[in-house]
Order: structure tokens, then sequence, then C-alpha cells
């Protein structure tokens, strides 16, 4: 690996533990250094298998499990969880598994994704290396930072229903699950168009509105 890739990765892992201690002042289970370390080591389980059976895509069907796993380590070193800290890990463990799922019965017993295979063409005798870290942590890195957000919430969060913000939390949960039952819609409106082996682009349903609703709506459960 270059220097420069060397210096690139090192201040990626620097910036999630930044992110994980709040500024690197809590670094105990008083931050959210156990959910991080535990996001690592799912990635790399995953990296030690597809590295044994030489399909590298499989880190995309544990993408949803990934945010399922941070979810539930900072609940159990959450001292005093609220009612919302449970409502927000329950909803990520749908989501998640939702995905992780879907992927999993679309790609089971397919060979590897054609962009993987290239790159494993590309990076020849060094593609186990190379894969780990362009790959794998990178993922692990993206997941972590994009699932911090939640895990924030759920560990520091103080909701409590003599609030006058509860109403915000209950219009913020409304958009996420709306999210949600879009997302499944329109991911089973375009499994039920290739399954009837139409060749043709999707345009009718949800793919009238948008180009992408799966995204779309996964963005919206996001916010």
């Amino acid at each position: 690996m270059d220097k420069k890739r060397v210096v690139i990765y090192t201040l990626l892992f620097l910036a999630t533990f930044a992110i994980a201690t709040q500024g690197f002042t809590k670094t105990g289970f008083d931050g959210l250094v156990i959910p991080l370390i535990f996001t690592y080591a799912y990635f790399t389980i995953i990296f030690m298998i597809a590295t044994a059976i030489k399909n590298n895509s499989i880190v995309d069907i544990g993408w949803g499990m990934g945010f399922v796993v941070g979810s539930w380590l900072t609940l159990f070193v959450t001292e005093n969880p609220t009612i919302l800290s449970y409502v927000i890990v329950g909803f990520i463990t749908v989501w998640g598994l939702r995905l992780s799922i879907r992927l999993l019965r679309r790609n089971y017993g397919k060979p590897e994704d054609f962009r993987y295979a290239q790159w494993r063409k590309e990076w020849g005798d060094k593609v186990v290396i190379i894969a780990f870290f362009r790959v794998f942590m990178v993922q692990g890195i993206i997941n972590f930072v994009v699932g911090s957000a939640s895990y924030t919430v759920i560990k520091y969060n103080q909701f409590s229903f003599d609030s006058n913000h509860q109403y915000l939390v209950y219009i913020a949960l409304l958009i996420a699950f709306v999210g949600l039952f879009f997302e499944v819609v329109g991911d089973e409106q375009l499994r039920q168009h290739i399954a009837k082996g139409s060749r043709t682009l999707l345009q009718s349903g949800l793919w009238s509105v948008t180009r992408h609703p799966n995204y779309f709506f996964s963005i919206m459960t996001s916010l």
C-alpha cells in the first residue's frame, strides 16, 4: 500500500474515533467506542468470509446488519435508556434486517457482483489486502459515521412524555415509518417488474414519481 493511502486510512480511522469519543473526551463506556470497535470487527468477519468464498460482494448483504449491530451495542452500554432509545433500536433492527435479508435472497447462489469481480481482476495477487481496506474497512467507516447520529440519540436522549419537544419526536418517527413503508413498496414493485422478465424501464407505481424510490425513502428514514 502506498504512503498516500496509509495517511488517508489513518486519518479516516482517527476521524471515526474522534466521532465515537466526542473529540477524544469520552474513551470509555460513556462514549461510542464499543459500537465503533464492534462495527470494525463485524466488517472484518464479513471480510474473512468473503475471502474464504472469494466473493467480496457479500459486503452489500452485511451493510444493513451493520447498523443493527451498532444500535444494539449502543443500547447495551447505555446506562439509562429511554423509551425513545428502544424505539430507535427497534426501528433500525427492522430496517436493517429487511435490507440484508432482501439482498441475501436476491443474491444467494449467484456469482460475485461484476463490479467486485472487475476489481478482483485489477488488484490481482494483492486483492486480499486491498479489498480489506478499500471495500470492507471503508464500508465499516461509512457505516459507523452514518449510524453514529442514531447511536448518539440512543445513548444521550432525554426523551420524556412530559417534554414540550415530544411532538417533534412523534413527527420524526412518523416520517421514518412512512419512509420505510414506501421503501418496501418500491422494492416490491421493482421485484415484480423484474420477475415478469421485462427488460423495459419501470415507470409505474412509485417509479413513475421518482426514479429511485428505494433510495429516496431510505434517505427519508435516515432524516
